[in-house]
């Protein structure tokens, strides 16, 4: 990561203030390691999965993914829209005439994300960021995370990842307003 993305990155600094908060009456140090990642391949994903397995499978770790959603708006050079609700009828740009809200188009394609991540498929979810080109900040680790969790997914029936919250910043009614999604979730394995 260059030093502008890095000084752009606010995650982590978002996050310090309640890891230490957590953390701190925990009676002993608890060393916090951050890995950023902007920009990856399935080659580069499948192999930092195989150094970071033995951590992920010490049950004394805990891994942390912080991401927003969908960033939407012209500003965020990112307008797709689904007149139905339903991914195959996405398109570039809505219409002047809305058949559902923008709002809830975008928590369609938020939705339909979280969907896909609480099955842990990590195909699923590279197939959907390469269908709706979703601007999930985090995507990269999260698909690093379904990498990682898959060996203990496909020994259960239920989903792995619940998530427990969804917001927007904004209720986008027209092409001028813009919007950033928020979900949480958590997995214990």
């Amino acid at each position: 990561m260059n030093l502008d993305v890095d000084e752009d990155e606010h995650s982590l600094e978002m996050h310090m203030p309640f890891l230490y908060s957590v953390t701190n009456n925990v009676g002993k140090k608890v060393k916090i390691v951050p890995i950023m990642i902007s920009a990856s391949d399935e080659t580069f994903e499948k192999k930092l999965t195989k150094y970071l397995k033995p951590y992920f499978n010490d049950k004394s770790n805990a891994f942390i993914v912080s991401t927003d959603f969908c960033h939407w708006g012209i500003r965020f050079s990112y307008i797709s829209y689904t007149p139905t609700g339903d991914l195959k009828d996405l398109v570039e740009k809505p219409s002047s005439k809305l058949q559902i809200p923008i709002y809830e188009s975008i928590k369609c394609l938020d939705t339909a994300a979280m969907t896909i991540m609480s099955t842990g498929s990590y195909r699923s979810f590279k197939d959907y960021m390469m269908l709706t080109e979703n601007t999930i900040c985090g995507a990269k680790p999260l698909a690093l995370l379904m990498l990682l969790m898959e060996d203990f997914i496909s020994n259960r029936e239920e989903n792995t990842i619940k998530f427990n919250g969804y917001a927007q910043s904004s209720k986008v009614v027209s092409l001028r307003d813009s919007s950033v999604s928020y979900g949480s979730g958590y997995a214990v394995i």
